[in-house]
């Protein structure tokens, strides 16, 4: 799965307020996140790495604060 693909689903979850992105803050909270949360954890997400997750939370977190500056 690609990081673009990836930041669809994570934007899909929040906006379904299925996942609280906003409190994963460090790489670490990305594991605490998935063990709670099963969405991110089966279907879509079974072979995306807590690594992957992450670096796409951040580049979609980069991307929206380059949107609000503009």
């Amino acid at each position: 799965m690609t990081q673009q693909e990836i930041i669809g689903w994570l934007r899909y979850w929040q906006n379904a307020q299925m996942v609280a992105l906003d409190q994963i803050r460090a790489f670490d909270q990305v594991y605490q996140a998935r063990k709670f949360c099963e969405c991110m954890r089966v279907g879509v997400f079974t072979d995306i790495t807590d690594l992957a997750i992450w670096r796409a939370l951040v580049a979609m977190r980069e991307r929206e604060l380059h949107t609000e500056d503009a």
